[in-house]
Order: structure tokens, then sequence, then C-alpha cells
């Protein structure tokens, strides 16, 4: 058998655990492109039988050049013991997927400070001004115009989640996608607190 087209590289040092390497994997795969096949040289190699046989060849024919030239996106999986650049197949398919022009993904965790400013930006933010929003509504317009409007307002933030889960399934163009969907979610939940307290 042939076996299954490749479109997922992983490139990994051979210094970390199977769960670690299992975790780096489900972190940094590219959800949201159909892909579903990966090669990984621990699974996809013979490796109890004598590998010279394949790698006594020149680099570009070998079966990691063969396999990183057939997929999209190279997943680099770091681990907790040492840089995976201090092993030069590493480096040299490093160099092979940026000459490619390989997509190539890496799990990180991004920097709490970072963290904590989208939280406030897209949580924290829109509910305060949502809050300062519905005591506003409760006490002035609430007694002026009835229960009408408020439930109109509660149909539109409905309107708004449905819209933003329905476009996060698209798959994500990256940045402008998701920076869209980011709004609709602050806004949904400002017009959520803002109705709050008039319900």
């Amino acid at each position: 058998p042939e076996g299954l087209p490749c479109q997922v590289f992983i490139s990994h040092a051979w210094a970390e655990g199977i769960f670690e390497f299992g975790n780096g994997v489900r972190s940094a795969w590219p959800a949201g492109h159909g892909l579903t096949n990966l090669y990984c040289c621990l699974l996809a190699n013979p490796q109890n039988l004598d590998l010279e046989v394949f790698l006594n060849v020149a680099p570009l024919m070998n079966p990691f050049a063969q396999a990183l030239q057939r997929a999209s996106h190279i997943l680099v999986i770091p681990n907790s013991k040492i840089s995976i650049y201090s092993r030069l197949w590493c480096v040299y398919e490093a160099y092979l997927g940026t000459t490619m022009e390989k997509v190539c993904l890496m799990p990180a965790t991004p920097h709490a400070r970072r963290q904590g400013y989208s939280c406030a930006k897209v949580l924290s933010i829109p509910f305060l001004l949502g809050l300062l929003t519905s005591l506003l509504w409760r006490y002035v317009i609430y007694p002026k115009y009835g229960p009408g409007h408020v439930f109109q307002v509660i149909f539109s933030c409905l309107a708004v989640t449905v819209i933003a889960s329905l476009w996060g399934v698209v798959p994500p163009q990256m940045q402008k996608c998701m920076a869209f969907v980011k709004s609709l979610h602050a806004l949904g939940i400002f017009i959520a607190t803002s109705v709050c307290l008039p319900w």
C-alpha cells in the first residue's frame, strides 16, 4: 500500500517523552484546514530495521525530505530538555521548510501580561461597560419605554452570539477572522450584560 498523503510534517529532537510530544502536537495542530494526516519519523520509519538503507542517500532523497516536500505544514515540537535546533537534522528540516515556503507552526504559551490584556479586552471591559449601561437602562430608560425594547435587545444579543459561533466554524484566514469573532464576542457580552437588570 502507498499509504496516505503527507499533509503535516513533524520536526522534533527525540528528547521528549511521548506525553510531552503528544501535547505539543495537539497544541500546534493547524485546525480549520481539513488536515488529518501527519508524518512523524518515529512512527513512519521502521525503527527496528537498519535505517542506513533509508538514510544513506542524498539528503533531498531520504524519507524525511520526501515527506516534507509533500506536506503543506511543519509542526516544530520543542521539549523541556534541550533546544530542538541543537540537533542538526532539525536545522536542516527548518531550512527545507523555509526554502520550500511551508507553513511552520510551534506550540507556545503567551505571556501572562498578554493573556490578561486579551482577557480584559474581550471579557472584563465589555462586561463592565455593559453593567454600567444596564444600570442606566434600568433606572432611566426602562421606566420610560417599558419591556418591549428590552426583548428586542435580547434577541439582537442572541443573533450576535449565533453569528459569532457560526463564523468561528469557517476556516480562519487567521488574524482578520479571529479579530472579527472576538469583536462579536465582546459585543455579545456587552449587550447581554446591558439587558440583565432590566430583564
